[in-house]
């Protein structure tokens, strides 16, 4: 029996008359795995009708299904700007099937709003691989803030969307919004609600796509928020970097890469604001880490992107000391406040010692007088020491061959140094270091 739908067929609830229902009026429009979709319409309005292969009504987890899914609805619809980048689940029903209409060919139907007006994110990227003009770095700046703030709204509300992909993000301009162009997320009709239970776990699997899916999906997991946060690194290296890092491969060799984490850090083809530049990529780096742990959060992602740093919490101002009180006859209102400032650093391995006293990039050159271990650092740069009004700070060259090491543990981004921090160059998951560095401060 053909479950395709012509145009003019009707598809309604169970309940409603004819005349009432859902008028297809489109061939079918795609066919995946779980579901059919048609152009439709009911009261002048154009809508996006999805006939379901899986789940039928006959399973023992549908009606916990239909249940899941007004969940879902009333969640997405419980925050306004959630709302707004969501296609809107406009209805839900189960049917009988053409041809026979019988109660034992009943089958699931969703509605959703028709998307008009934009491309999708997969579409765009193709167009600007061609020619990086047509969209330039800060529009597609703003698309990942758009994107990454819609998906940390979507974790909010503690929904995973599981199946994210550039072909699921529909980006519309609108002149009139402040970053000029509206977010569609589609594709939810499986999404996770985060703290309940599929009512398929255990019998039927979890939706993704092949070369987008996450760790989770690879290794038979639970997907989650995490895995989410996986593949809008993917997504994140195509719009701020060269590109996705596993595009192109085959499923064998995608999921081995994936679960390697062999992607390097992504080198961003523009500026970004602020002192952040190093945060990005860290963090999206670590968004394709294997281990969903390791993985930052979308309110981290969303927070760098705008330039407010994550990694590092702000820096207080240092405590300032009190002059000695007068010891003659005179008196002062107030104490003089002067602050502590720190100098100069003393890098020493051994008997050996290196002063720096303004910001200078450290590498292998540079550290040949402490012994043959400096040809373990990079020769152009392993980190940045920056001399700042509160004291010294390490910035580490993400591109490095091997990790900068601070007290044994790799150093994600900027971080502050104090006295007896010990600096070095290997691999934390190994125990291993090269040429570790002590740090000495010297203050007035």
């Amino acid at each position: 029996m053909s479950m395709n739908l012509k145009p003019g067929d009707e598809r309604r609830p169970e309940t409603q008359a004819a005349g009432e229902g859902y008028v297809v009026v489109s061939e079918r429009l795609s066919r995946g795995a779980m579901a059919m979709g048609y152009q439709a319409q009911k009261g002048g309005r154009t809508l996006f009708l999805k006939q379901y292969i899986s789940p039928k009504p006959i399973v023992v987890w549908f009606d916990g299904y239909v249940e899941y899914q007004r969940e879902l609805k009333r969640r997405i619809e419980s925050n306004s700007a959630l709302k707004n980048a969501c296609y809107e689940f406009v209805d839900f029903f189960v049917a009988p099937a053409p041809p026979r209409y019988s109660p034992t060919s009943r089958l699931y139907y969703q509605v959703f709003e028709w998307v008009t007006g934009g491309k999708n994110l997969g579409e765009i990227i193709g167009e600007f691989r061609d020619n990086p003009a047509v969209h330039p770095w800060e529009r597609r700046l703003i698309w990942a803030k758009v994107i990454i703030g819609s998906i940390m709204r979507l974790h909010e509300q503690k929904i995973a969307h599981i199946d994210l992909k550039p072909e699921n993000l529909i980006l519309i301009p609108r002149a009139e919004t402040t970053a000029g162009y509206q977010l569609k997320l589609i594709d939810m009709d499986f999404s996770l609600l985060t703290d309940l239970p599929a009512p398929w776990h255990g019998v039927a699997g979890y939706v993704g796509t092949p070369n987008w899916w996450s760790p989770e999906h690879i290794i038979g997991q639970v997907p989650g928020t995490h895995s989410d946060v996986f593949t809008c690194g993917l997504i994140l290296y195509d719009l701020l970097g060269e590109g996705n890092p596993y595009i192109g491969l085959d499923e064998a060799t995608y999921k081995a890469r994936v679960l390697e984490h062999a992607a390097r850090p992504p080198v961003l083809h523009g500026s970004m604001p602020g002192r952040n530049e190093h945060e990005v990529i860290t963090l999206l780096h670590r968004c394709l880490s294997p281990v969903a742990s390791a993985r930052p959060t979308a309110a981290e992602l969303h927070a760098a992107l705008n330039a407010r740093p994550t990694v590092r919490p702000p820096t207080p101002p240092p405590e300032p000391r009190m002059s000695p009180e007068p010891t003659g006859g005179g008196t002062t209102s107030h104490a003089e406040r002067v602050p502590t400032a720190v100098r100069s650093l003393t890098l020493t391995h051994g008997g050996t010692r290196q002063v720096v006293n303004v910001t200078t990039d450290i590498n292998k050159a540079g550290l040949e007088h402490f012994g043959k271990d400096a040809r373990f650092w990079d020769s152009i740069s392993q980190f940045k020491l920056e001399r700042r009004v509160d004291g010294w700070y390490i910035a580490p060259n993400l591109t490095a061959v091997n990790e900068t090491l601070l007290n044994g543990k790799s150093v994600a981004g900027e971080r502050k140094l104090n006295a007896g921090d010990v600096l070095a160059v290997g691999r934390e998951a190994k125990g291993i270091q090269k040429l570790p560095l002590t740090v000495t401060l010297e203050t007035p």
